[in-house]
């Protein structure tokens, strides 16, 4: 297995990889509603507001706008210039037919024309350039006025915003698929990993509404589809004739998507009549590392009421393993059983959970990392199989033989940390059986 980051994309791949990352955002339809109904209110808001400030800006520039020229008294001035020029015309027509005509008298009289014929020109000049400006101003006041009479429709207003929500909503979830893509298909995922991807899909409601009427499946977590085909070919790949995996590690980017396959996995098992012990090693992988603990990935798959007594076939290893530990204490609870079926039993192994008694806070038990690797070769000796449910770790705390069953949930496990999980395990040396993509939701304990 040579795990690979994802190839540069060609014409017709590019086009493949675009329609995966558009798919992926469409399936998170909760999130572009969320977008959405921001978008919408906030253009909403834009659409009433917005309107009403642009109202009163153009009502102020209306205000600005200067008053319009008084023409009536350049009318009245005008009639009185042109009587008084008619007057004079006559005056001077009179005089000219009068053969005694005094010239001084002609002057004083042309004179007195000229200035009345230039008053009224004036008086026109001033007439024409009053009506043009009151014109520019009633033009430029009814385009204003105009503009504050647009009005947008209610439904129009709405359709709008959600258009625009709908839109804005997908562009920003494309965006985040963009930047960091996730799973899109199983072609995409067996491209990447070069291993053997097992898709478990939803189970159709015919069967689920047949388990309903089965008592012994009435107590089994709605986890537990193991009737689905992805899991018997699973536990196939993982058991071909000479290559039998004993030890299996689940790997996922989310410990509940680990547990959930873990549990499927480790029921198909069981049903092939073979003694199958699970064990959640996150919380205690934790320990260990950090100091800090962590919910284990079964707290959330399984409620308390399915467990039952203590293993019989696992309870010597655990008293012995504590009893050997440097601390006195096991990192591991006491074993429970998980009825699957008629005499058909899962024995379930959960880290230790201790609580501080000044803060009530959980701490995580206190061993090393010889105390772990003795309990899980005590475990394994009274099993036919080991499932380990860790994160990448624990590397050193499982037998070095065993095998990965690496975990994808189609649309949210991102194609980075899938190329980075491969490289870690590639220089661990550790070999990838099989890749399982859940292309469903994960169904949690009430």
């Amino acid at each position: 297995m040579t795990p690979l980051t994802l190839p540069r994309p060609r014409a017709g791949q590019r086009a493949r990889w675009l329609a995966a990352r558009t798919r992926n955002a469409a399936r998170h339809g909760l999130l572009i509603a969320s977008v959405g109904a921001l978008v919408v209110v906030a253009a909403l808001l834009l659409f009433v507001l917005v309107p009403r400030q642009v109202d009163r800006a153009l009502a102020a520039q209306i205000a600005a706008l200067p008053p319009e020229r008084d023409t009536l008294s350049l009318h009245v001035e005008l009639r009185a210039a042109r009587r008084e020029l008619t007057r004079l015309e006559t005056s001077i027509t009179a005089a000219a037919l009068a053969t005694r005509a005094d010239a001084t008298a002609d002057s004083v009289l042309e004179q007195a024309r000229g200035a009345a014929a230039d008053l009224v020109f004036r008086t026109e000049r001033a007439l024409v350039d009053a009506a043009a400006l009151n014109d520019d101003l009633r033009a430029t006041r009814d385009a204003l006025r105009a503009r504050m009479q647009l009005d947008l429709p209610p439904t129009a207003m709405l359709l709008a915003s959600l258009v625009l929500g709908l839109v804005l909503g997908f562009a920003y979830v494309l965006w985040r698929e963009l930047r960091r893509p996730t799973v899109g298909d199983e072609q995409e995922l067996e491209a990447l990993t070069r291993t053997r991807v097992i898709v478990h899909r939803s189970v159709a409601a015919s069967v689920l509404a047949v388990r309903a009427r089965r008592r012994g499946d009435e107590m089994l977590p709605l986890i537990m589809q193991h009737t689905d085909a992805a899991w018997p070919l699973l536990h196939l790949t993982l058991s071909s004739i000479g290559d039998v995996s004993r030890y299996v590690e689940v790997v996922a980017d989310q410990p509940v998507l680990a547990g959930a396959v873990a549990l499927n996995l480790s029921a198909v098992a069981a049903h092939e009549s073979r003694a199958t012990v699970l064990v959640d090693a996150v919380l205690v992988d934790a320990a260990l590392r950090h100091g800090a603990p962590r919910h284990g990935a079964l707290v959330s798959l399984l409620a308390p009421s399915v467990l039952t007594s203590v293993s019989d076939t696992s309870a010597p290893m655990m008293a012995s393993t504590a009893a050997r530990g440097t601390s006195g204490h096991t990192p591991w609870d006491a074993p429970r059983s998980l009825a699957i079926g008629r005499d058909t039993f899962i024995d379930i192994v959960l880290p230790r959970r201790e609580r501080s008694r000044h803060t009530g806070d959980d701490l995580s038990a206190s061993t090393d990392a010889d105390c772990l690797d003795d309990a899980l070769q005590r475990l394994a000796a009274h099993h036919d199989l080991v499932v380990f449910i860790t994160d990448l770790e624990l590397d050193a705390q499982v037998p070095p033989d065993t095998d990965v069953v690496l975990c994808a949930r189609l649309g949210v496990t991102t194609l980075d940390w899938l190329s980075r999980t491969l490289r870690q395990l590639e220089a661990r040396k550790r070999r990838v059986r099989a890749v399982v993509l859940w292309a469903t939701d994960l169904p949690l304990a009430g």
